[in-house]
């Protein structure tokens, strides 16, 4: 007994040292990934078509075609009048880390901290338009020299952002930055500059900035509309939050709830607009039928089961809704009695709409600030969203066809598409307790209508489809991954072309056991992403297969897939209590090898190498063959 035990131990340790030989080759390193990007890239040529003005960091160094990348693009973006651009830093040892990737242009980010960082080119003609000699005295901490840098370009050092900030705020402003439509300011997509030290970007992010447009408390009458059914002592928990908030009406629309209900929310009414009206549950067309009843100047809409927090909210909320250029406006959202944040601005990424940073504690910075101030973005929550009455309607309103999802990201997307600025509030917060009214898009019917509306999204905003401007290329891409990170993370995960399988296993040998843990975060007739980790044991001794049937409980029709795992930070970060997680992803392009039809639920195998153990477990999800 003691030989096998002894014999196993050894196996397990030869399995392990294979596992980390193989994460070692495939975890990336930033200075590493990024030199073999740019070994065949030669110093360029520069020829800059017209002349512009270069404002850069002292403490550190431009990259070597900063330049090029610059005079590229005021030729190639003609409307551009200031660009700005990426950087990294460059660590004691020499190793380049921490590469910052910049959104477009965020006037609202701008506003809560100094973004643009450190190269800020401005055509010459706006900079002699704007710098004055009575404004010289305003860089006195620079070198007012300004150097030549080549033909065309000028160049000016700055030190600290106090030392830029006012000219800047004038260039931003004389470019049209704070008016709809900008297209005069734009982001290079390079990294422009090797910072010298961390310090640097903290003076960055916390240099807030102080224009005039950054809106004071602003009258008009909110309009707060509350759609809700059946929830009584919810909503009363909501209304009561709202107490003592001056110039608003409170409008509640009530889909269906039953009689006695219906009787017990009309007592505590008073004084505010209670629309009853029977219908099957549309949240758009609930928002809608409480805004054609509204007065205010503003309109917030408001989920039954947010509990919002302090007195300042609204007022910051209807302040920036007031500002010409901005559309909606959302608010940071925890989970309930804790600091982990449910909403922080809503991205748009290949697999859809996701909320990044849900479930982040909200106890640190995430990404340059990304948790913190005020950050524009493509949409926001209609769980909490403010908006201009007038903008509001000249959107179209809530798209009555999205009943229950996407109803919000479609008005943001609409609103950006007009040229209008989204915007979350980061340091104001309200709590959410999510999903009280319908519950959780588990279930196959729901998971379809979930699908269904999403398809709907992307017809109606067909250019938008995978991209958000406030959301670089540059940053990871994949799933539902909630953190922001480098793309670079996952550069070394290649997806696997599906090699199906008639299931070998019988439903015998299979044990079915939520110690596997499966997560399906992409599923469609091309590519399969997500991942299966065995909780409490070592993920290094087993081998995982991808499993679609037809019939889950005896593997009816059944294919298999083994996948060899694709290296995963999130779950590397998130699960530090399992051991050997961070091969546990997968991502399958499915092959022609097996002509899949019908639907297929997804599910996985894992099988210890060692014991010979089978598990099984399977995921909501269904993948739908060809017809």
């Amino acid at each position: 007994m003691q030989i096998k035990e002894k014999i196993k131990e050894i196996c397990i340790k030869q399995l392990d040292r294979s596992y980390e030989k193989r994460l070692r080759r495939i975890k990336p390193d930033y200075h590493e990934w990024v030199s073999e990007k740019g070994c065949e890239e030669k110093l360029k040529s520069l020829s800059a078509e017209e002349p512009f003005v270069v404002l850069y960091q002292k403490r550190g160094s431009l990259a070597k075609n900063a330049m090029f990348h610059l005079a590229e693009g005021f030729t190639n973006m003609p409307k551009a009048q200031i660009l700005y651009g990426d950087e990294d830093m460059v660590a004691p040892d020499g190793r380049r880390v921490n590469p910052w990737y910049k959104p477009a242009w965020s006037p609202d980010t701008y506003l809560s901290r100094f973004y643009p960082g450190s190269v800020i080119a401005v055509r010459k003609k706006l900079w002699e338009e704007v710098f004055t000699e009575q404004m010289t005295s305003e860089l006195s901490g620079t070198e007012q020299q300004t150097k030549q840098l080549s033909e065309n370009i000028e160049s000016i050092c700055f030190e600290k952002p106090e030392e830029i900030r006012n000219i800047l705020d004038k260039l931003m402003e004389r470019a049209g930055g704070f008016r709809k439509n900008c297209e005069s300011i734009q982001r290079v997509p390079h990294i422009l500059f090797h910072i010298a030290s961390e310090s640097v970007w903290q003076e960055y992010l916390s240099s807030a900035f102080g224009l005039s447009v950054q809106g004071a408390s602003v009258s008009g009458k909110v309009s707060v509309i509350i759609p809700s059914k059946d929830n009584v002592a919810v909503l009363k928990n909501c209304l009561q939050a709202l107490d003592g908030l001056e110039n608003i009406e409170i409008i509640v629309v009530d889909n269906g709830s039953s009689e006695e209900n219906r009787r017990e929310i009309a007592s505590f009414m008073e004084g505010k607009k209670y629309i009853y009206t029977p219908m099957e549950f549309n949240f758009s067309r609930m928002c809608n039928l409480g805004a054609k009843e509204a007065t205010g100047e503003y309109l917030l809409f408001l989920n039954d089961d947010i509990e919002v927090c302090g007195k300042a909210w609204l007022e910051r909320m209807k302040s920036k809704a007031s500002m010409e250029y901005v559309g909606a406006v959302g608010l940071k959202l925890y989970y309930p009695q804790t600091k982990k944040i449910q909403h922080a601005g809503i991205t748009n990424l290949p697999v859809g709409p996701v909320h990044k940073l849900q479930f982040a504690e909200d106890d640190k910075d995430y990404y340059f600030g990304r948790n913190k101030g005020e950050w524009n973005c493509l949409a926001v929550t209609a769980a909490c969203l403010l908006i201009k009455t007038s903008k509001f309607w000249e959107a179209g309103g809530f798209k009555e066809e999205l009943q229950v999802a996407y109803n919000d990201v479609d008005l943001g997307f609409t609103l950006y598409e007009a040229g209008y600025q989204n915007v979350v509030i980061l340091d104001e917060y309200a709590y959410h307790h999510e999903s009280l009214s319908r519950g959780d898009d588990v279930t196959k019917k729901k998971r379809e209508r979930l699908l269904s509306e999403r398809a709907k999204l992307y017809d109606l905003h067909p250019v938008l489809q995978g991209t958000d401007p406030y959301y670089p290329e540059e940053l990871t891409q994949e799933g539902l991954d909630s953190r922001i990170v480098p793309g670079y993370v996952n550069a070394g995960n290649v997806i696997e072309k599906a090699k199906w399988q008639s299931c070998p296993f019988t439903r015998d040998e299979l044990r079915e056991d939520k110690c596997l843990m499966i997560n399906v975060e992409q599923s469609m007739p091309g590519v399969m992403k997500g991942y299966g980790v065995v909780l409490g044991d070592d993920n290094a001794c087993y081998d995982f297969y991808v499993v679609l049937s037809k019939e889950a409980q005896n593997l009816g029709e059944a294919y298999v897939c083994r996948v060899k795992g694709k290296y995963r930070q999130d779950l590397e970060e998130n699960m530090p209590d399992q051991k050997n997680v961070a091969l546990c992803g997968f991502a399958i392009e499915n092959g022609e090898d097996v002509a899949l039809s019908d639907e297929y639920q997804i599910g996985m195998i894992a099988v210890h190498k060692i014991s010979k153990i089978k598990l099984l477990n399977f995921s909501g999800w269904y993948l739908r063959g060809k017809e």
